[in-house]
């Protein structure tokens, strides 16, 4: 069952007029929603699983109002009585006057409403990718980058201050030499040159003991474009797949960035973060939260966030779904294409908060810029 409570919250934080009566509307249209997303889905839900899914949500409603309640009666707290002041002379109501009513009521209600329509597709969309293996396994081909003839073999690939100079392109195989005759020729080794170039990565972790030196664990990226089958049928679509590892944290991140075939679905492309953490089974190495990504131009600039939602499909795995307003769009491709450094914000289930950055280089920006093409955005 998807976790429904974080986005009511997000909803709900959104009211100015933050009443029983504005939620139960908030609550009435979520739940509309999501009974018209469930019973769009095909093939069709079995009823056990469809009555399920809004269970879980009047649970997360519940939830939703004990919290808020809880708040109101706290803040409704008898304060202690004040002196009392001078009387004064009342002053007479105007005839014939209106009442003052804020504008904002509606506003911030349509606000809410506007995001249950875009959180509810989402969420669902979620739901049915919670058996997907967090690796992926629909993979069809997988074109890797084409790599230039490696520097020097002593020159470092990552250097160990992250924010130094770009990681160098390399990789390649060097050119064979000519093997004296032989009465057996040797087995044929797999070209070097297939190999993706692996780009600077970084997980920075608070330090509570010292929060102005926070924990720096080097890793690296790996980025390709791959090709899935979307479904029987229906021709190959493109993808591009970036592998995160950063070992001495025992943390992995399998991103995948596609564009948004599911109509019902208001984002444009959806970005899939897998983790796998290690070792397995201690609970407090889980990712628990994930914000939508930040890009930047280098890795000393502030970071800019895509318009999108996050959506948390399961432990270690989320949905985001980039925002498919016109305004969104452009700024969204900006981002994605032309800012070298990605950062993405986490809490881990201990409550430690992290962030996760990586370079996209010269690898990662030429298997972005075919995406995009393959997409019909030049």
């Amino acid at each position: 069952m998807a976790d429904y409570y974080p986005l009511l919250a997000r909803a709900l934080d959104g009211l100015s007029d933050n009443t029983p009566d504005t939620r139960a509307l908030v609550f009435d249209r979520a739940r509309a929603a999501l009974t018209s997303q469930l019973r769009a889905v095909q093939p069709p839900l079995a009823d056990e699983e469809l009555a399920r899914e809004i269970a879980s949500l009047d649970e997360a409603i519940s939830r939703a109002e004990r919290a808020y309640s809880a708040s109101e009666r706290s803040a409704a707290a008898p304060l202690p009585p004040e002196p009392p002041e001078p009387a004064v002379e009342p002053v007479r109501p105007r005839v014939g006057g209106t009442p003052i009513r804020s504008p904002r009521r509606g506003r911030s209600l349509l606000t809410a409403f506007g995001l249950v329509a875009v959180i509810v597709p989402l969420a669902v969309a979620a739901w049915l990718w919670r058996d997907k293996p967090a690796a992926p396994s629909e993979v069809a081909t997988s074109r890797p980058v084409e790599t230039q003839p490696a520097p020097a073999p002593s020159e470092p690939k990552f250097p160990e201050r992250v924010g130094g100079e770009p990681a160098p392109e390399s990789g390649g195989a060097a050119k064979p030499t000519q093997a004296p005759p032989a009465s057996k020729p040797p087995a044929a080794a797999a070209p070097a040159a297939e190999v993706p170039v692996a780009q600077k990565a970084a997980l920075v972790e608070e330090n509570t003991q010292d929060p102005q030196q926070p924990k720096v664990t080097s890793g690296r990226a790996l980025w390709r474009l791959d090709a899935f089958n979307p479904g029987q049928g229906q021709p190959l679509e493109t993808a591009v797949r970036a592998t995160v590892e950063i070992p001495d944290a025992g943390l992995v991140l399998h991103l995948t960035l596609r564009k948004n075939l599911d109509k019902s679905l208001p984002a444009s492309h959806t970005m899939e973060l897998a983790f796998t953490t290690s070792p397995a089974g201690d609970t407090n190495k889980m990712v628990r939260d994930v914000n939508p990504p930040l890009f930047r131009a280098d890795d000393s600039a502030r970071g800019l966030p895509v318009a999108a939602l996050s959506v948390p499909v399961k432990e270690n795995l989320f949905l985001i779904g980039l925002s498919d307003l016109r305004g969104d769009l452009e700024r969204n491709a900006e981002l994605i294409r032309n800012r070298n450094w990605i950062e993405v914000p986490l809490r881990f289930a201990s409550g430690t908060r992290a962030t996760l950055v990586f370079e996209k280089g010269v690898g990662g920006n030429r298997v972005i810029e075919e995406a995009y093409k393959a997409w019909g955005q030049p």
